[in-house]
């Protein structure tokens, strides 16, 4: 697999090459789309671009190769590396998806990070704090259920959402499903402290995502416990 990155203000376009027939479907659902034999992706010129495409330059193959399990994905690195960087700053995050079913102590093998935040209006100091790790921008997208998306590459892929400005009105702080965030979990990994999805979320995001083998591993779980 190869990738590249085609300038041409005010638009760049990350290309992949030599894709596997067995990983095409992963670029698709990750909002790649297919011309011939390559798969593109494009971006405005936002503020950063030039950085930015260079890092998916440097970093593109060995992260896409970890998404498609071409080779293993050192999720415990690259979270311990976040957790240095984001140390003393006073932002808000917290753990989401398989990496925190595997906190938690199921039996699965992370190809990622998915890292929360909060405080919508910690959304420039993440951008600005990542912005050497940055390989697919870190966007507004207000209108959406979520304000903000963009991904890292720091030892492995990290997935980061921001949650949408809260509603002063309502008596608990909710995140962006609905859900009471004072339901979140703080606990010890490696020796830290991690905040991490409570198991019932995680138990309905895999309902809602169609993965029954994870919600059977949850439930399983959690009827241990």
């Amino acid at each position: 697999m190869k990738v590249a990155v085609l300038r041409s203000p005010p638009a760049f376009a990350y290309v992949v090459y030599d894709v596997p027939e067995d990983g095409q479907s992963r670029l698709l659902e990750g909002l790649y789309w297919q011309v011939e034999n390559s798969f593109l992706k494009l971006y405005a010129n936002v503020p950063d671009m030039e950085i930015i495409a260079g890092n998916f330059e440097k970093h593109g193959v060995e992260s896409l190769e970890q998404l498609l399990k071409i080779r293993p994905a050192p999720w415990e690195q690259a979270l311990s590396a976040l957790i240095e960087k984001l140390a003393g700053t006073g932002i808000r995050w917290y753990i989401n998806g398989s990496a925190a079913m595997a906190i938690w102590g199921i039996d699965v093998a992370p190809r990622d990070l998915n890292i929360m935040f909060p405080d919508l209006s910690d959304f420039d100091r993440v951008r600005q704090l990542f912005l050497g790790e940055t390989i697919y921008p870190i966007e507004r997208c207000d209108s959406w259920v979520l304000a903000g998306l963009g991904g890292l590459f720091v030892h492995a892929n990290i997935g980061l959402a921001f949650r949408n400005a809260p509603d002063v009105s309502q008596p608990k702080e909710l995140d962006w499903m609905g859900r009471d965030m004072s339901q979140l979990m703080e606990v010890e990994w490696m020796g830290r402290k991690v905040v991490v999805s409570p198991l019932e979320w995680l138990r309905r995001d895999n309902q809602d995502l169609g993965r029954p083998d994870r919600v059977e591993l949850i439930e399983r779980f959690m009827n241990k416990s």
